[in-house]
C-alpha cells in the first residue's frame, strides 16, 4: 500500500495528494522535514535540492532509446570502507578525476552502472556536487522486494536517490523510503516492512507502527476504483475504517479495515478480480490489469 504525504503525519491511501504537480524543491523540503533525527541530514538542503533537480532532469533523458535509471549516493568516498565487499557493504571505485554532476553525465554513466547492483557516487567540492566514482553494492539490497527473509546489512545512512523512470524520484536512508515523487505527487511511506527496524509490526499480523489517514483526494481516487467513500464514512462499521496488515509473502503493508473490504468488493463488482474456488486468493483478470495501469499507473 503506497501513501502520499500531506503534513507531518497525514498520509493517504490515494495516489495523488495535490491538484498541482510536485517538483524537486518540494521533495527536498519534504525529505529535510522527515529525515531521521537520529542521523541528521549529512549535506546542506541546497545541495540536496541541487542533486534532486539534476536527477529529475536526467530522468527525462534516454541513452540509445533506453530510459535513464540509476541510484545516486550522496556521500563522501572517504566515509565508505576501503576494502568493502558487495552484498555486505560496497566496493568503491574512484575516477581519476571527478566529474560535474549534470544530467548529461548521469545519462552517460547510467548504462555502465546497473541500477540493481551499483550506485553513482557524488560529494561536495567547493560547495558544488561532483561525481567521484562508482560504488558496487551487489543486488542483496533487493532481497526484501524478492520476498527474502534475511536482514540486509546497512552500510550507510547517507541519502540515496533512486531514479526509476521519467519524473520518478525517491530518496532513501538505510533502506527506508523518506520521500518520493510519483505521478507528480509527493509520496511518503512506501509500505515496506523492515523487520530490523519494526517496533510492533510483525509478519502476518495487524500493523501498528505507521499512522495512515485519508488525504484530501482520497474520495476521488477511491470513487474511480468503485468505492463510495462518503457512504462508507457515514454508515455503521464493525471494523476500523482504515488500517493495515503486514503481508507475509510480500513483506509489505496491505490495506485492511472497512476500506480494504470495500475496495475488494468494488474490484469484484467491476470484474477486475475473481475469487479462487478453493482458497481465499483472488485472481487478477485482464480487465483488472488494464484498470491498474490506467487508474493507478501500475504495470505488471
Amino acid at each position: 500500500m503506497r501513501t502520499c504525504a500531506h503534513g507531518a503525519r497525514d498520509l493517504t491511501c490515494s495516489t495523488a495528494m495535490h491538484r498541482s504537480h510536485a517538483y524537486p524543491p518540494d521533495l527536498a523540503r519534504y525529505v529535510e522535514a522527515h529525515w531521521p533525527h537520529a542521523t541528521g541530514l549529512p549535506l546542506p538542503s541546497s545541495l540536496l535540492c541541487e542533486a534532486l533537480s539534476v536527477a529529475f532532469e536526467a530522468s527525462m533523458t534516454a541513452e540509445e532509446t533506453r530510459p535513464t535509471r540509476f541510484r545516486l549516493l550522496l556521500a563522501d568516498m572517504a566515509t565508505l570502507p576501503e576494502a568493502g565487499v558487495p552484498n555486505q557493504g560496497v566496493l568503491r571505485l574512484r575516477f581519476d578525476h571527478s566529474r560535474p554532476l549534470t544530467a548529461d553525465e548521469l545519462r552517460r554513466l547510467s548504462p555502465s552502472v546497473p541500477f540493481e547492483s551499483a550506485l553513482i557516487g557524488a560529494h561536495a567540492e567547493d560547495d558544488k556536487l561532483r561525481i567521484w566514482g562508482v560504488a558496487h553494492s551487489g543486488p542483496a539490497w533487493l532481497a526484501p522486494s524478492w520476498g527474502g527473509r534475511s536482514l540486509v546489512p546497512n552500510w550507510t545512512y547517507d541519502p540515496i536517490i533512486h531514479v526509476t523512470g521519467p519524473g520518478q524520484l525517491a530518496v532513501r536512508c538505510a533502506g527506508k523510503l523518506i520521500g518520493a515523487i510519483e505521478r507528480g505527487a509527493i509520496v511518503g511511506h512506501d509500505g515496506a516492512h523492515l523487520g530490523g527496524s519494526a517496533r510492533r509490526d510483525r509478519l502476518a499480523g495487524p500493523g501498528w507502527d505507521v499512522d495512515y489517514a485519508l488525504g484530501e483526494s482520497a474520495g476521488l481516487v477511491f470513487a474511480d476504483l468503485g468505492v463510495d467513500l462518503s457512504t462508507l464514512l457515514a454508515g455503521p462499521r464493525r471494523r476500523p475504517l482504515l488500517r493495515y496488515c503486514v503481508d507475509w509473502s510480500e513483506q509489505s503493508h496491505h490495506l485492511a479495515g472497512a476500506l480494504g473490504a470495500a475496495l475488494l468488493q468494488g474490484c469484484l463488482g467491476n470484474g477486475w478480480v475473481r475469487r479462487a474456488r478453493a482458497s481465499r486468493a483472488v485472481h487478477l483478470t485482464a480487465d483488472g490489469e488494464k484498470a491498474l495501469t490506467t487508474r493507478l499507473g501500475v504495470r505488471l
